[in-house]
């Protein structure tokens, strides 16, 4: 059954990416203080205790190295790879790669397994009433069954990919 998480705002620097009941829970938080930071932590539903998944280094608010599980910082060039703005690839922890794309408006990531391009992740953008009012319905992501061995390498991309597109990480 797909799992549907929420997002808290429309910000990708301070955000709560959950689902319904909490057992998935990724905050994503920049400090006033230090803008050159971003970091994405998991919540340990056994422990609740955070877990860091990964660490963005800003410049101009744009992520320019990112620190995934504690490893060596790298560039981001070095991690995803950049076809342009609406596309990237990637390789989850799974050793599996994936692309994210928009298709019918949406933006979403295939596992490209065997040349089959499947979508395991859909973004929905939020929604507002008449086109004027206040947020009626907040992004969400759909994910499959099989990707949320790799949610942690998703969630990861999904911030840079997303933030490209928008043009800022803001």
């Amino acid at each position: 059954m797909t799992e549907k998480l929420s997002f808290t705002t429309t910000s990708l620097q301070n955000v709560v990416i959950s689902n319904e009941s909490d057992s998935i829970y990724y905050e994503v938080k920049t400090w006033e203080s230090d803008p050159g930071l971003t970091k994405v932590q998991r919540l340990n539903p056994k422990t609740q205790l955070y877990d860091m998944v990964a660490e963005f280094e800003n410049t101009n608010g744009r992520p320019v190295a990112v620190r995934v599980h504690g490893n060596d910082t790298m560039r981001i060039e070095e991690l995803f790879k950049m076809e342009d703005v609406e596309r990237s690839r990637f390789t989850g922890m799974d050793g599996r790669d994936y692309k994210w794309s928009i298709k019918d408006g949406l933006l979403q990531v295939c596992c490209l397994l065997e040349g089959l391009e499947k979508p395991v992740a859909v973004f929905r953008t939020y929604q507002r009433l008449m086109y004027l009012l206040s947020v009626s319905e907040l992004p969400s992501m759909d994910v499959e069954p099989e990707a949320l061995d790799t949610l942690d390498t998703l969630i990861v991309s999904f911030i840079l990919t997303e933030g490209l597109r928008r043009g800022s990480f803001a």
